[in-house]
């Protein structure tokens, strides 16, 4: 019970942390979408590659996490199975690791998207000396 809190505290402290990180990300990259939107490039598109970069930066990281944490897990499973002595086996935590995917994957979505819109909506010239 103790360790689901804590569990959900670090998760919602993480969502925080990724959907701040996002936020600034677009923040500072409003020159770029000034550029973008002067050139021609549509509205959609440009809220679109943000939040598809968004998406696949936080994938591309959880997986990463995954793969690193599943073979930490499984060194310390062995060597605690060798020093006492017992048979504990490595258990997979696939529900838990599917939901925070999940939901890693869609809170970078949202705070990529809300600021990409809000900018494009912006005028060209105001962002343009944004940054």
């Amino acid at each position: 019970l103790i360790a689901g809190a804590t569990t959900s505290i670090a998760l919602l402290v993480s969502f925080f942390s990724l959907t701040s990180s996002m936020f600034t990300n677009i923040h500072e990259q409003g020159k770029e979408i000034g550029l973008l939107r002067a050139v021609g490039v549509t509205r959609p598109w440009i809220a679109a590659v943000y939040s598809l970069e968004a998406t696949v930066l936080v994938l591309s990281a959880g997986v990463l996490g995954v793969c690193i944490g599943s073979a930490v897990a499984f060194t310390v499973t062995a060597q605690r199975s060798l020093f006492t002595q017992l048979p504990l086996p490595f258990v997979f935590p696939r529900m838990a690791v599917a939901v925070i995917l999940i939901a890693s994957v869609v809170s970078a979505f949202i705070a990529a998207f809300v600021p990409a819109i809000r900018l494009v909506h912006s005028n060209i010239v105001r962002l343009m000396r944004f940054s």
